[in-house]
């Protein structure tokens, strides 16, 4: 009993400025953390289609990091360029437990462009296509592009590639006619710690 008291004398004494200090050790340990920027989305028009996908950005590209990118994907061993560049985040989908590391993540507006150095669907049983045909199975990438404001997305797999070394860019042209292969596109909130 005589040391329970003792301790709540502890604590009254280190009052309001112990609290204070201990919530500003709060604060700095959770802006100390990584929070990526989550986006989902669902595949439509493609096989499989209702697939959900989940894209961490941990870092966006740097100018240099994405010239570095373009510059491996115009190489001819391309695939090898890759895997030797930083990673900035990872996309993975519903019922996979392998990701897929994103090597180029370019946001301009709604507009986020992400290349992994994999083809999104490597992992599984069946290639992934696109209503109509259309794989990445000749690529050993894939390009993801999102339109957070309509809510839509493309994918290599049903779109071209365009690369621009000179800006250090990389983009998808529909073809077409062709339908946006994602659907249901949202970036998630940030925790509420850090709004």
């Amino acid at each position: 009993m005589r040391s329970s008291g003792l301790i709540l004398n502890i604590c009254k004494g280190a009052g309001f400025a112990g609290l204070a200090l201990l919530a500003a050790s709060a604060v700095n340990a959770a802006d100390s953390r990584v929070v990526p920027d989550t986006f989902t989305a669902k595949t439509t028009a493609m096989a499989p289609a209702d697939v959900a996908i989940k894209i961490d950005v941990r870092e966006w590209s740097s100018a240099t990091a994405r010239a570095d990118v373009v510059a491996a994907l115009s190489a001819e061993d391309s695939p090898m360029g890759l895997a030797a560049l930083p990673t900035a985040g990872f996309a993975w989908y519903a019922g996979s437990s392998v990701g897929y590391s994103i090597k180029y993540a370019y946001r301009d507006g709604d507009r986020v462009t992400l290349v992994t150095d994999r083809p999104i669907g490597a992992f599984s049983n069946k290639p992934w296509t696109a209503t109509g045909g259309g794989t990445d199975a000749e690529r050993k990438y894939s390009v993801i592009e999102l339109d957070v404001g309509a809510g839509t997305g493309n994918l290599s797999l049903a779109a071209d590639v365009k690369l621009d070394e000179g800006a250090g860019t990389v983009s998808l042209t529909a073809k077409p006619g062709a339908a946006p292969v994602l659907t249901n596109v949202k970036q998630e909130p940030k925790p509420y710690w850090l709004r």
